[in-house]
């Protein structure tokens, strides 16, 4: 089932402020060091971490969002619930 949600609508909430506001201050510190990680090296796109973590985070609510239409999609994306433990859950899948 495609519910149309274009990444342009949560992304940019969680792209304009690093996903700072998706995740608390311990757990951000986290987030950013997995994200700046990979913008060393030959990396041809330096942050490739940031679209990975992205990914992971949307993979990680895959059954809601499967049972959901189109504003229950955005919802859920718009208010992103932090694991418990980000390293197990989001991190090691990205």
């Amino acid at each position: 089932m495609e519910n149309e949600v274009i990444p342009e609508l949560h992304l940019t909430r969680w792209l304009r402020c690093l996903l700072s506001r998706e995740f608390n201050i311990e757990n951000c510190l986290i987030v950013w060091d997995f994200i700046f990680a990979g913008a060393f090296g030959d990396v041809l796109d330096k942050m490739q971490n940031l679209d990975f973590l992205c990914t992971a985070m949307i993979m990680s609510k895959r059954v809601d969002l499967m049972e959901s239409d189109f504003s229950m999609c955005l919802g859920i994306l718009m208010s992103f619930k932090e694991p418990e433990n980000i390293v197990d859950d989001i991190l090691s899948k990205a």
